[in-house]
């Protein structure tokens, strides 16, 4: 959450909105409580945290004190980072393991485990779209993406005992990514269970220099050395080529498309936002919808499917192309004229039936005035912003739902 935080900031300029950035930090945990209230439950005791020893925070800073309780990226791993579905099938995990490792694996160092099966992930699957929760599924299909590639890896590390965690990249220019970290030697080691890629502190690889953290790359994007751990991926087999290859600094050997793996990291590293740490993340996606100049700012058409708004939020960085309890908008409303009357109206894929879906949360100079749905997967909040600069989260506090257009107007 702290990351989040800091690098929210980044996207924004003015003391006003980035008081209101900040402000947005409380969300993320606030959403906890207001899923809770629109559901009619209570907020579990084990939510709070104790006061800190030496000043106790009053009652009404609840919230904040849920945002301290949050781990940190670099805080230590929990029980669920070495968990994996039930539905795994383990004779399987077990046979593909004697396959990545034919000699056994009880000598080797953590860090030699998670290589490992890097090269298997990222050379044994081909390079194509499949859906599934399951490293199961993959592993016996043969072909992922980078979702499915994250979770092959997560499961086959926590088979080895390593604690592992998916990550989330979104925002930037091309979409978003799908990556993972490994816990050992006291710390978080950033793997790219894709493109074969994790960045090294030193030039040449000996295993005694340090895998980067995430973290570490957020905070120094050009920091560390670029390296590839085989020399093909997707090439849909493992073998001792794959197994044996020497784990080499694009800076060694210019393979053709080294460079352009390595610029598009750096430029990730340095645009990327949300970034989320963990199954569990909570994702705050910028909205901003300058009403100053036109009355009406849109994204996507009505077409019965996201595709549109999912390729427009590629190439502008603005929204996401979904909402859930986890993922939500974070919308900048800018008007010519305060008091202003707005409406805020998303078109959900495949919703017909009168249930309102979503939930709004006013987080700076926003009033909402009424909410209503027309059976046929529009929903619509009506606000007022009283000031230049509003601020709302707009999130889905029962499930994930897809977005087939937004249309924000004034009223007046």
């Amino acid at each position: 959450m702290k990351t989040m935080i800091a690098h929210s900031l980044t996207r924004c300029s003015g003391s006003t909105m980035t008081w209101a950035i900040i402000r947005v930090a409380a969300v993320a945990v606030i959403l906890n409580l207001a899923g809770a209230t629109l559901a009619g439950e209570e907020v579990p005791a084990t939510a709070k945290v104790q006061p800190a020893k030496k000043q106790a925070l009053p009652q009404e800073h609840h919230a904040w004190q849920l945002i301290l309780s949050e781990p940190a990226p670099d805080a230590p791993p929990t029980p669920s980072d070495l968990k994996y579905s039930t539905q795994e099938d383990e004779v399987l995990l077990d046979a593909t393991l004697a396959k990545i490792f034919p000699e056994g694996f009880d000598d080797l160092s953590d860090e030699t485990k998670a290589i490992r099966v890097l090269k298997y992930v990222c050379s044994a699957f081909e390079w194509k779209s499949n859906t599934g929760a399951t490293a199961t599924k993959f592993i016996n299909e043969g072909y992922a993406i980078c979702g499915g590639n994250c979770i092959v890896f997560q499961v086959l590390l926590k088979k080895l005992g390593i604690p592992v965690r998916y990550v989330g990249i979104f925002g930037m220019k091309g979409g978003s990514h799908a990556i993972a970290e490994a816990y050992y030697d006291g710390g978080w080691h950033l793997f790219d269970p894709s493109w074969a890629v994790l960045f090294y502190s030193a030039p040449q690889y000996d295993g005694k220099g340090k895998v980067l953290s995430l973290s570490e790359l957020l905070a120094e994007p050009e920091s560390g050395f670029c390296m590839h751990v085989i020399e093909k991926t997707h090439v849909g087999q493992f073998g001792p080529a794959q197994a044996n290859f020497p784990v080499t600094s694009f800076a060694q050997k210019k393979w053709r498309d080294s460079t352009q793996i390595n610029t598009l990291y750096r430029r990730w590293l340095k645009e990327t936002f949300p970034v989320g740490f963990g199954d569990d993340a909570r994702y705050s996606f910028p909205l901003e919808c300058d009403l100053t100049e036109q009355n009406v700012f849109e994204i996507g058409v009505l077409d019965g499917n996201s595709a549109d708004v999912a390729n427009l939020v590629a190439t502008t960085r603005n929204g996401s192309s979904s909402l859930s309890p986890r993922h939500f908008h974070t919308i900048f409303l800018k008007v010519p004229d305060a008091p202003t009357k707005v409406n805020i109206e998303y078109s959900l894929v495949g919703k017909g039936s009168s249930e309102v879906d979503l939930a709004a949360f006013p987080l700076k100079d926003v009033h909402i005035l009424s909410q209503w749905t027309d059976g046929k997967g529009n929903q619509c909040f009506q606000v007022l912003v009283t000031d230049s600069l509003g601020c709302i989260c707009i999130f889905s506090p029962k499930s994930g739902v897809m977005i087939d257009a937004i249309r924000i107007y004034t009223t007046e």
